[in-house]
């Protein structure tokens, strides 16, 4: 009889340190991704062009993108470029291993955005804050990794600086 009581006692000590220990485990954090937030980022630089330049520019595009609102709120900045910026376009459909730009689906620099900050934008380095609502195919290609960003210049029209925006699984 003791033995089986000193059985219960050891297993319900058990139990206990046992839920103690499940207790005190920290949780998983979760990344903005299931609350529909996605971070969006892109280093541009002139050896990403699809004709690449000998420039010195570079750049880089951060972004989040509001699923419930479908709004993509962004800051782009460079420095080093052969001359003035004459547009910044997103370009999509382009599949991740194609050195292709795919089809122009928005103009950031003269853009139809709900709002934007264009200070410094006729120098060879700047940036660029924006608010945009963007398509279902715009959204679409951003979150598939499909969605170039390139600057173009007055001397390069073409453009002299390009990037591939894709989703930062690190964003948490």
């Amino acid at each position: 009889m003791k033995k089986e009581i000193y059985k219960i006692v050891a297993f319900m000590f058990g139990a206990i340190a046992l839920m103690m220990i499940n207790a005190c485990k920290k949780p998983v954090p979760t990344p903005y991704i299931n609350y529909g937030l996605y971070k969006l980022v892109a280093t541009i630089q002139q050896d990403s062009a699809v004709l690449p330049l000998s420039t010195n520019g570079v750049g880089h595009f951060e972004g989040i993108y509001d699923a419930s609102l479908k709004m993509l709120n962004y800051d782009i900045t460079w420095t080093g470029l052969d001359s003035s910026v004459s547009s910044i376009n997103l370009y999509g459909g382009a599949p991740a291993d194609s050195n292709t730009l795919g089809l122009v689906t928005r103009n950031l620099f003269n853009s139809t955005a709900v709002s934007s900050d264009r200070r410094q934008t006729d120098s060879i380095s700047g940036y660029i804050t924006g608010l945009s609502a963007l398509s279902d195919t715009e959204v679409d290609n951003l979150k598939n990794n499909r969605t170039y960003i390139v600057l173009s210049t007055r001397l390069n029209k073409n453009g002299e600086i390009r990037g591939r925006i894709v989703v930062d699984s690190t964003y948490k």
